[in-house]
């Protein structure tokens, strides 16, 4: 007891005990550090739980070490940005304070006292991982392995450290493992002394800031030393996982190695290491004038400011002999051809895919690969429109990309379906921490002007996917004119990417038909949803687009632009009317910014009406179709109420705004269908096929959460049910295919 009261009275008497907000970043990088893994695997706070999904989900042993040994560097490199702070501190803020005297032993047990309580936090990602269905085994051996790996870091960088250390400094320092782990003739083999402490002194050698940086001797105090050489190890661990994943997503080959939760973790360790230098560099200087600006609205300044630095998509010239947008009568002609003997006697399906991340991606995909197999080829014939939103146009390209390569013949469903699954967020991750972070940095140097950024990468995996899965398939590298031209001969449906313009809130379509810019209502003179001037259609021949075209996998990125996730971009190209390089006056620069297509229309119904409009406003081609199918397709139960929670005053007027979002686009969407159904009486049926229960919104599926999208399209497929009941009065069905084998949900759906 009386060994425990001391303790106490020390450390209430600690100076910094009473002075915590110089360890505020400190306890801030802790906190996050410990609360990011388990808040994704015991998915809290809930509201927030379909973003953080599947961040600690893992694909193998490897990468579950790969978690736990950034976890243990991160915070033993916590743990010597804490003691900087206490051993030093004194001395840079002015606070007298005399330090405790230790024995070699005390020092010795104190060493490793400390190496094991700051290297628990990695117990915060093993329950996490726990928690997401991790296999123990898995975890319980990526344990085994992370910490001796962390042993050998620590090993590293305290050969780093005595091989640094001058000989005439004392090592008082004990954050690393003991000086006779550490051959002597290693030591003082680095001149760092003579090259490290005036690099420094350019940065404090006005007067006073020098303060808990330089002993009398104006040498470096050993803990910057120690500290340095971690810097330096993580820089070098940062720059490694940046050039792999460069190269690797350049030539389409990227593996996902490491998990989004290690990209999370090693940004994390970046951003803890710049706060924690920058907090000790200031508080010295401000504490002294007696000013007490916090370092972290300086932090905040210069991220508001650079995120006005633009993110920007490649435009590209069209393939020949692509002319304009194909009106909708020309697509119907081109698809439907008048004199066939059955002109009358046709189907025409208009498909809206919604978003959802990858949840929409998959479920779009399984869909369309399905009814094509159900019905054969007169489901994918009939086909005469693809609207398709965020999610649902990353599943839409990959179902067109095989009927483009295939020549619209039948395709491999399970190839389309793995590929809408590969995951993105990885890649997302490596380029906000990496790509991102440099153009940040770089202001008006020309790598500000990069196409490469977290946007590109996820491009480069989706474009990858076919590759990736089978080496023998070729990338996707399609252009909308490629399909466009596809389209005139009969062996593409149109499509349409939506996304939205982040100025006026209005749409912008990126594909290969022509979508009317309002809805005509007879006896209206001028009703309308949306100007013509409002919305912007890349590729239509007018406004700042021109006749630029667009690779098909940055148009689903754009319309794709999932929140932050995904930067929003404007585009660039050189044909005069943007700017190849950086904005000049004498060139008309692209200011339209895109952003996910979710935001004005989350379900590509505005779209389609819009067209299909057109197309019912000519009696003729009309007259060709028996039936039109307006088929949904939708990642979640929308119109199904959500499980009720209390309500947290916090969040709740942002869950409103969201809330409201859907509500009332559901609300418009489906007014404008009854509004064709009421004047084609009989002619329209509205099919909906949505996922029972909503999923991920992040871009990563667990293994569990691809086998529920089969179980969900089991049921959803089922004769019982109502839009299966619809479709089969419609198409002629295919043979009765063998009953679906009876599948065990993961979640208990």
């Amino acid at each position: 007891m009386a060994s425990l009261r001391d303790f106490t009275i020390r450390v209430s008497q600690h100076t910094y005990f009473l002075e915590l907000k110089h360890l505020r970043f400190q306890i801030l990088f802790f906190a996050g550090l410990v609360m990011m893994p388990l808040s994704c695997g015991l998915g809290w706070p809930t509201t927030f739980a379909a973003l953080t999904d599947n961040l600690l989900f893992v694909e193998g042993w490897g990468q579950v070490v790969i978690i736990l040994v950034l976890c243990l560097i991160s915070s033993w490199t916590g743990m010597v940005m804490i003691f900087i702070v206490l051993d030093l501190g004194p001395r840079r803020f002015g606070v007298a304070i005399t330090p405790r005297q230790a024995t070699a032993q005390e020092r010795r047990r104190d060493r490793w006292k400390r190496l094991t309580i700051f290297g628990l936090p990695i117990l915060a990602p093993a329950i996490g991982m726990l928690a997401s269905r991790t296999s123990s085994l898995y975890v319980l051996l990526g344990l085994v392995l992370a910490i001796p790996a962390g042993v050998v870091f620590l090993w590293i960088n305290t050969a780093i450290y005595y091989m640094a250390l001058p000989g005439d400094v004392e090592d008082n320092v004990d954050l690393l493992l003991p000086a006779s782990t550490v051959p002597k003739w290693l030591r003082g083999k680095l001149a760092w002394k003579e090259w490290i402490s005036p690099l420094v002194r350019i940065l404090v050698k006005y007067k006073g800031l020098s303060v808990g940086y330089f002993d009398g001797k104006q040498i470096l105090y050993a803990q910057h030393l120690v500290m340095t050489a971690l810097a330096v190890s993580v820089a070098a661990i940062y720059a490694f996982v940046l050039v792999v994943g460069l190269f690797a997503l350049k030539d389409h080959a990227w593996a996902p190695w490491m998990t989004a939760a290690s990209y999370l973790e090693l940004g994390w360790l970046l951003i803890g290491i710049v706060l924690a230098g920058l907090a000790f560099l200031f508080d010295g200087p401000i504490t002294a004038m007696g000013l007490h600006f916090p370092t972290l609205i300086l932090v905040v300044i210069a991220m508001f400011g650079n995120s006005y630095l633009g993110n920007f998509f490649p435009l590209v010239d069209p393939t020949a002999p692509a002319g304009a947008l194909v009106e909708p009568e020309k697509v119907i002609d081109a698809l439907f051809p008048a004199g066939d003997g059955k002109d009358t006697d046709r189907i025409l399906t208009i498909v809206c895919a919604s978003g959802g991340g990858i949840e929409a991606s998959a479920w779009t995909a399984r869909v369309l690969t399905s009814l094509d197999e159900e019905f054969h080829q007169s489901f994918a014939n009939s086909i005469g429109l693809i609207s398709s939103v965020s999610g649902g146009s990353v599943g839409a390209m990959f179902y067109l990309d095989h009927r483009f390569r295939n020549n619209n013949a039948a395709l491999n469903n399970e190839d389309v379906v793995q590929e809408a699954e590969v995951p993105g967020l990885p890649a997302a991750l490596w380029g906000l921490i990496g790509p991102d972070i440099f153009r940040s940095l770089t202001y008006s140097l020309p790598i500000r002007y990069s196409k490469i950024d977290r946007g590109w990468a996820l491009e480069q995996v989706w474009s990858g996917a076919p590759a990736s899965l089978n080496p023998k398939q070729p990338v996707i590298d399609e252009k909308f004119s490629n399909w466009r031209n596809s389209l005139l001969q009969g062996k593409l449906p149109a499509v349409v990417f939506n996304a939205t313009n982040v100025d006026t809130g209005y749409p912008v379509l990126i594909g290969t038909t022509d979508i009317p810019k309002h809805i005509i209502v007879k006896d209206l003179e001028k009703p309308e949803t949306a100007t013509s001037e409002s919305v912007i259609q890349i590729g239509d021949g007018n406004g700042q687009y021109g006749n630029a075209d667009i690779a098909v996998a940055t148009a689903a990125r754009l319309s794709a632009s999932f929140p932050y996730v995904t930067p929003v971009a404007t585009g660039l190209c050189s044909d005069g009317r943007q700017c190849p390089w950086a904005p000049n006056p004498n060139k008309r620069c692209a200011r339209t910014y895109l952003c996910d297509g979710g935001y004005y229309d989350n379900f590509g119904v505005w779209s389609a009406v819009n067209w299909l409009e057109k197309v019912l406003n000519d009696e003729q081609l009309a007259k060709r179709f028996k039936k039109i199918v307006i088929l949904e397709i939708w990642s979640a139960p929308f119109d199904t109420p959500g499980k009720v929670s209390p309500v947290n005053q916090l969040i709740a007027p942002a869950s409103a705004i969201l809330n409201v979002r859907t509500a009332s686009q559901l609300a418009r969407n489906e007014a404008e269908i009854r509004l064709l159904q009421n004047e084609h009486p009989k002619l329209i049926d509205h099919i909906v096929f949505a996922v029972p229960k909503p999923g991920p919104l992040s871009w990563m599926l667990s293994d569990c959460q691809k086998k529920q999208i089969d179980i969900d399209w089991s049921t959803a497929s089922a004769d019982t049910t109502d839009a299966m009941k619809v479709m089969r009065t419609i198409f002629q069905s295919a043979p009765t295919p063998p009953a679906h084998p009876k599948l065990e949900s993961c979640f208990g759906r």
